[in-house]
């Protein structure tokens, strides 16, 4: 199984996503960081360590967004590094499930 991973516990997971948790992947789009709003970036990117919140400092590039569906009904995104590679590769798996790591 596709997993995606995560190197913190955002605050943008629903209460029903959880390490180990099987998402689908129902949309992959390739944006610029400069085509999001603020509302978005700290929503993808918030997180708190150690009883701290901080903010995971996206590239200011491409980027690819992702929509992943938990069933029956909790959508959450994640923004991701635009290469080709991970481009290819993501946009060929859109409609399989990925387990969620978060270390």
């Amino acid at each position: 199984m596709n997993k995606i991973k995560f190197s913190n516990y955002y605050w943008k997971f629903p209460d029903s996503v959880e390490d180990g948790s099987q998402v689908n992947l129902i949309q992959a789009l390739k944006i610029h960081y400069d085509d999001l709003e603020p509302q978005m970036i700290r929503y993808d990117a918030t997180y708190t360590r150690n009883h701290h919140v901080r903010e995971y400092k996206l590239p200011k590039t491409d980027l690819i967004l992702l929509i992943f569906q938990r069933f029956p009904n909790v959508i959450f995104t994640t923004i991701r590094r635009y290469t080709p590679k991970k481009w290819q590769y993501y946009k060929e798996n859109v409609g399989e499930y990925f387990e969620v790591d978060i270390a």
